[in-house]
């Protein structure tokens, strides 16, 4: 990574900043810092943002208006100057206008007409006028519609009081008339409002017949919807005519938003600009290419590599199409930093061979396997088809799993390496997993020096708990463990001295070796106690990570003992009528629940080994992502 000033004239700004948008390989930084903030100012450009906005939701309802789509890939535009684009979209509208309000207005007639005919369509039958509906002296009517479910019970409740009438059933609905003497009115409208009836006053509305207002709003609607037609193609003609040069505005409007909320990154004098950000080592030369041949030579650009502790490098995490998934492991714990080994390759591999270790079933894993494919061939957001993409190799490291313990959907045949359930086995699948244990700590420890190094922090990759000192009190401790076991008595006490004494008082004495070379952040009891207590989590941590991936093998048994009790549930089964079909269905339901469940609780114990135990030793995690500036995403 490459720290990158640009020095350019106010004028060439714009067109600088669209060539490094279409560049796509620049991290802007922040360009005014306290020491320039006399004599750089910032653009004042969130008054174009906001133009560029509203401007944006003009041209996009014109496009609705005429019907015009977004095309699937972006339309070529060249650069118009803001003030112009208002000016001919001002224009079009105008032009639009009336067509579209004459549109507008006969849609609403429209929908009027399809309400009318939708109330008056279940009263053709009344031989009344609708006016007259509630001038009748002795008798009261309620018109409207009920839900089904509430006539029946509407009916029953109201009694022989009221006379109801159904005029039309459609949709879990019923239109009904509902008639009562004038006494009755408040009794039968009460009962009706508690059963959800909706009223429909026809003669506030209405006059005349139902029948002849029918025929009247039906004739009306027929010849709209030839108006209507007439209206679309009109406006359909204007989007051919006024298409392409909307999508060209929307695009040019979209970048020149882009181009401003960038531009408040840089800093600005009276008729210069400097942009700073980072650039990819192997794309800087390219870039200065470009940004001479945008300029015509009339640039100043200055390169320099990243300075030692200098925070907040972004990093950029480039792998192939078959471990770039993986990273989203990574993301959800943190990102790492500039100068940090990049882990995903290691939690990859890592992750799936716990996996397949936990999991191991042919069966079970092909069916994952299969399930991942289909989320990684959707169309699904980008982390979904990441999460699939990861289920395929899961699902892939459960069956190597399956064939080494002899499992498919939880049947056993001849394994390739253990039988999970016969004599000791157990113990030595255990044994493997501290064995994985002691491997992944190790492994971490070792990267955390490397990292320490990569910091020029050489005090931390020698004398940390987990730099070199933490390595050789480490594996010394599993050493003289495996010589007591092997040998039935406790080794030498010199060897042991060395191995796990001299480690400690390396880390004890750590803040007096450091003072020899350079005055120590503090001292005194404070540093005694901070050493003692490094030694004590040394001890700790180191013995808690490694029994930890026990879980490994437990789960592998756990694993083959629930398909030990599906079968046994199946055998049970088979004595019931129909015992075929019933065991089947067992058996099917048993492993849908151990692919759902045990593949969710496995892969969260994976995720704990690598968080807790794996990570914890070399991984901070505190890394800002590379995010280049494009004119493609938002900034």
């Amino acid at each position: 990574m490459k720290m990158m000033e640009i020095l350019v004239l106010e004028k060439d700004l714009h067109k600088v900043t669209e060539a490094l948008g279409e560049f796509a390989a620049v991290h802007f930084t922040d360009a005014v810092n306290e020491e320039q903030a006399v004599q750089l100012r910032r653009p004042q450009a969130a008054e174009q943002v906001q133009e560029c906005a509203v401007l944006l939701e003009k041209a996009a309802t014109l496009c609705i208006r005429l019907e015009v789509a977004e095309p699937a890939e972006p339309v070529r535009s060249e650069y118009m100057p803001t003030p112009v684009i208002r000016e001919r979209l001002e224009s079009i509208d105008r032009i639009t206008a009336e067509p579209a309000a004459k549109a507008a207005a006969m849609e609403d007639e429209l929908n009027a007409l399809h309400d009318t005919i939708s109330q008056v369509r279940a009263f053709r039958r009344l031989n009344v006028p609708v006016e007259d509906i509630p001038e009748f002296s002795f008798l009261h009517f309620a018109t409207g519609k009920i839900d089904e479910e509430q006539l029946e019970e509407f009916q029953e409740e109201a009694g022989s009081r009221v006379v109801t009438v159904v005029l039309e059933r459609r949709e879990g609905e019923a239109r009904i008339v509902s008639i009562s003497s004038k006494k009755g009115r408040w009794a039968m409208e009460s009962v009706l409002e508690a059963h959800g009836f909706k009223g429909e006053s026809l003669g506030e509305r209405y006059e005349g017949l139902p029948e002849e207002i029918y025929e009247h709003a039906t004739a009306r609607l027929e010849k709209l919807r030839n108006r209507r037609e007439e209206f679309s193609v009109e406006l359909r003609e204007l989007g051919g005519r006024f298409g392409d040069e909307l999508l060209r505005y929307r695009r040019r409007l979209r970048i020149q938003q882009r181009i401003f909320q960038a531009e408040e990154n840089f800093g600005q004098t009276s008729s210069t600009c400097v942009i700073s950000g980072w650039v990819p080592a192997a794309s800087a030369e390219q870039l200065g290419r470009r940004l001479m041949e945008v300029t015509g030579e009339r640039a100043v650009l200055e390169l320099r590599d990243p300075q030692p502790g200098e925070e907040r490098v972004p990093t950029l995490m480039r792998h192939s199409r078959l471990v770039r998934p993986f990273q989203l492991l990574i993301s959800t714990y943190g990102f790492p930093g500039y100068r940090e080994i990049e882990p995903t390759i290691f939690v990859g591999a890592s992750f799936l061979v716990m996996f397949g270790l936990m999991f191991g079933d042919v069966g079970q894993g092909l069916v994952l396997a299969l399930l991942g494919l289909v989320l990684a061939r959707s169309r699904a957001a980008q982390h979904l088809r990441d999460i699939g993409s990861i289920m395929v190799w899961a699902g892939l490291a459960a069956m190597i799993g399956g064939s080494l313990f002899g499992e498919f959907f939880g049947k056993r045949f001849h394994p390739l390496w253990l039988e999970l359930m016969d004599g000791r086995n157990p113990m030595v699948l255990l044994g493997w997993s501290v064995g994985l244990g002691v491997f992944m700590v190790s492994l971490g420890v070792v990267l955390n020096i490397i990292n320490s190094i990569r910091r020029r922090d050489y005090a931390a990759a020698t004398l940390d708990k987990n730099g070199l000192a933490g390595l050789v009190f480490y594996w010394g401790a599993l050493l003289l463990g495996a010589m007591y076991a092997i040998a039935g008595k406790p080794p030498g006490n010199v060897l042991a001295a060395v191995l796990i004494g001299g480690p400690v008082i390396l880390i004890l004495l750590r803040v007096p070796i450091l003072s020899l070379f350079a005055k120590p952040a503090h001292g005194g009891a404070d540093a005694w106690i901070e050493s003692g207590m490094d030694v004590f989590e040394m001890f700790v941590s180191f013995l808690s990570n490694t029994v930890s991936f026990v879980r490994v093998g437990a789960f592998a048994l756990a694993h083959a003992g629930l398909a030990v009790a599906v079968y046994s549930l199946a055998d049970m089964a088979r004595a019931l009528p129909a015992g075929i079909v019933a065991a089947a269905a067992v058996i099917v339901l048993g492993n849908i629940v151990i692919i759902a469940f045990e593949g969710m609780v496995v892969s969260i114990q994976c995720l704990r080994l690598e968080y807790y135990e794996f990570f914890t030793k070399f991984f901070k995690g505190e890394g800002t992502p590379f995010k280049p500036f494009s004119l493609e995403t938002e900034v």
